[in-house]
């Protein structure tokens, strides 16, 4: 049966992208305990938002790597439903605080123990086209690459003695930690996040500056997909962070840029069965697997909805398509197709 069903939503363009990779440090490699680092990344397209999370476990907490990544997932997606409210300061640390230690004590019911077995820290970051809101509890650093040139955003806290930390079942956990929104401007093009173990390559306490290895690593993100772009973190930091600490390392990147997300068909999700047909004002996708097929609107008479051209886009720069095959998959002449690449 045919389908046809207009679509606000295909092929989204958004305006950031992130990797990130976490590796066992030597210790916990020789102990046979797992990695307690972890991390997550979210996006909320409706917002062009992006959150990112990494979470350090105690060492001294048995269970802190389900802690660190239950907190970690729980922490991006706090802040991607609310992206909002943490930019207009009304959600702020306690918030932040409460749904981390919430999702611990789910971890309690779950595994047994008790919440300081899944002690970590939270080292996250929210960004839109506009602002970015920053949260830190405990040691690793959050850095920003503006105009080519990284600084640090928010530099570890390790109160009086430097082996000295705070986590989110800490007692100090809510005066500890940090929440600051920030301006940002179109010079920034990359973010940062670290755990401790990666701080101690990538960052000069001293100094309080972070290496511009981030920046190359970041900047990997303009030609390869993310997943791509995780395992080649994942390598360098086995290679080149892990020889010199003996704690795990975990690193986050955030890159500016226009990525089109893929797409496939919201019935039986094929991707390369879709073909193109219709005009400027109401263009068709059709899936030749299932026969849906979905209706997309311009916004005037005189150009292609924008969900199309960012369908072009991605045939070309994701695919590898070129401009004769993409004629032939959408039904868009060469020329135009052409000058939409061109255009990028």
């Amino acid at each position: 049966m045919i389908m046809i069903k207009a679509m606000e939503s295909a092929f989204e363009a958004i305006n950031w992208k992130a990797a990130h990779a976490s590796v066992a440090g030597s210790k916990h490699n020789k102990a046979g305990v797992p990695c307690q680092d972890a991390s997550a990344i979210q996006i909320n397209q409706a917002k062009d938002a992006l959150a990112a999370c990494v979470c350090d476990g105690a060492g001294s907490a048995r269970l802190s790597h389900l802690g660190a990544q239950a907190v970690a997932n729980a922490v991006t997606q706090l802040l991607c439903e609310k992206a909002n409210e943490f930019i207009s300061k009304t959600l702020t640390e306690e918030d932040i605080v409460n749904t981390a230690r919430a999702v611990i004590d789910q971890q309690v019911k779950t595994h047994g123990g008790k919440a300081k077995d899944y002690a970590c820290t939270i080292v996250a970051l929210l960004v839109t086209n506009e602002k970015v809101v920053t949260v830190h509890l405990g040691d690793g650093v959050i850095a920003m690459v503006e105009d080519g040139s990284p600084r640090v955003l928010s530099p570890p806290d390790n109160g009086e003695f430097a082996n000295e930390t705070f986590f989110v079942t800490s007692s100090s956990a809510l005066h500890r930690m940090r929440v600051n929104v920030l301006p940002i401007t179109s010079l920034v093009k990359s973010f940062v996040l670290m755990s401790d173990g990666a701080q101690a390559s990538l960052y000069d306490k001293k100094n309080n500056i972070v290496s511009s290895v981030v920046e190359q690593m970041a900047s990997w993100l303009d030609d390869a997909p993310a997943e791509e772009v995780n395992l080649g973190m994942q390598s360098a930091i086995q290679n080149s962070l892990i020889p010199r600490t003996d704690d795990d390392c975990t690193v986050a990147v955030i890159r500016r840029g226009i990525f089109i997300q893929p797409y496939s068909c919201p019935i039986c999700r094929a991707s390369e069965s879709l073909r193109g047909f219709g005009g400027k004002t109401k263009f068709k996708i059709r899936c030749e697997s299932c026969g849906h097929i979905q209706l997309f609107k311009a916004e005037t008479r005189r150009a292609y909805p924008i969900h199309v051209r960012n369908w072009v886009r991605y045939l070309a720069c994701n695919k590898n398509k070129d401009p004769k095959q993409i004629r032939k998959i959408t039904s868009i002449s060469v020329d135009t197709v052409r000058r939409w690449i061109r255009e990028g």
